[in-house]
């Protein structure tokens, strides 16, 4: 899954949640050059779906120093398998 910010000066972090729960994501988070001096932030968050995971909320949320604003956008894990 991948995450990517508007452009924003201070830059956005990203943070991953699953059911509320805080995703270690630290590592991997990618800046690219935006609009009006400001940083693209984005990260891919990358794992193998299990059938456990079925149900599972996903939350990308991005927020920066000055705003007090989140952003956010939720994926719900809708995964159908094969059992033998």
């Amino acid at each position: 899954m991948k995450c990517t910010t508007e452009s924003s000066k201070p830059p956005s972090t990203i943070t991953w949640y699953t059911n509320g729960d805080i995703i270690d994501s630290s590592n991997g988070m990618v800046q690219t050059a935006g609009i009006f001096g400001g940083v693209i932030m984005s990260h891919v968050l990358e794992f193998v779906p299990t059938r456990d995971m079925d149900g599972l909320d996903v939350v990308c949320k991005a927020s920066n120093a000055i705003s007090e604003k989140e952003v956010s956008s939720s994926v719900l894990m809708d995964l159908l398998c094969k059992c033998i």
